[in-house]
């Protein structure tokens, strides 16, 4: 059975095309495993379970990989990511809570229940339970085990937030400025100038903010949700500037690229 079952993830790495490697995982309209030698493969959908263990499937077949044959799986976007953005839009955001939770639990390990709890962990943020957010995120860690903030540097944004709602920010900025100058990871930098916008815009240095958020709007366009993040807050830092125009020009950008993005429903709602 093992035999077959290794004969099977052969064929499976060896006969389909691959999607590059770049490219964000939410802009994907195809579900996809990346295997531990980087290849990604596009599946038709996934079952996952609890231990992480995976059934693909291609032309209908199904396929089993162990936990350790992949890094990551990208499922089929859940449609109630899109009822819960719409949801946050209309200012209903009790009402979005549980609809995430149920992604998260229902998308397990298939990367929408990081993109949910990444959501949800912000909801609770402005809401002013910073801790209920860190539970989210630990979860998440849980599941993912050692490397989830490698894979999903948002989770580490998430984290750093709830540094700044709890005002436990001793050294972060210096922190923040360490990853972005290191350079070692492109999304790791790129949460790193939002986070230290953030702090910045929190000391009511909102010029300084918005030059980190602009860094992200032009350095980081390749990453739908962190792009659609920074012309979110430098939109409505500039309006806070009273520089309504600028504002303007890049909540306009926001909810014409992204129209289903969470940051657009938030826009819209403003």
């Amino acid at each position: 059975m093992k035999n077959r079952s290794s004969q099977l993830f052969a064929k499976f790495v060896w006969v389909f095309a691959l999607l590059p490697l770049w490219m964000p995982l939410w802009v994907q309209g195809q579900a996809f495993v990346e295997l531990v030698n980087g290849q990604r493969v596009p599946v038709e959908r996934i079952l996952s379970r609890p231990g992480g263990d995976l059934v693909v499937f291609r032309d209908g077949q199904p396929t089993e990989l162990s936990r350790d044959q992949y890094i990551r799986a990208v499922g089929v976007r859940p449609e109630s990511l899109d009822r819960a953005n719409a949801l946050i839009g209309d200012g209903e955001t009790e009402e979005a809570i549980p609809v995430l939770e149920e992604v998260v639990r229902q998308s397990a390990f298939q990367s929408w229940d990081v993109v949910a709890g990444i959501s949800l962990a912000n909801l609770h943020i402005d809401a002013g339970n910073p801790a209920s957010a860190q539970r989210v995120v630990n979860q998440l860690k849980q599941r993912y085990g050692e490397n989830a903030l490698e894979l999903f540097q948002q989770l580490q944004q998430v984290e750093w937030r709830t540094r700044i709602a709890t005002r436990n920010v001793s050294g972060l900025e210096e922190e923040l400025t360490e990853a972005i100058r290191a350079n070692e990871n492109r999304g790791k930098v790129a949460v790193a100038l939002l986070t230290r916008g953030d702090l910045k815009h929190q000391r009511a240095e909102l010029r300084p903010a918005i030059l980190d958020y602009l860094r992200a709007v032009y350095f980081h366009r390749d990453n739908e949700n962190i792009h659609a993040q920074a012309l979110f807050k430098a939109g409505n830092t500039f309006i806070e500037l009273g520089e309504t125009a600028n504002g303007r020009r890049y909540i306009e950008q926001l909810t014409q690229r992204y129209p289903n993005s969470e940051f657009a429903a938030r826009a819209n709602r403003n």
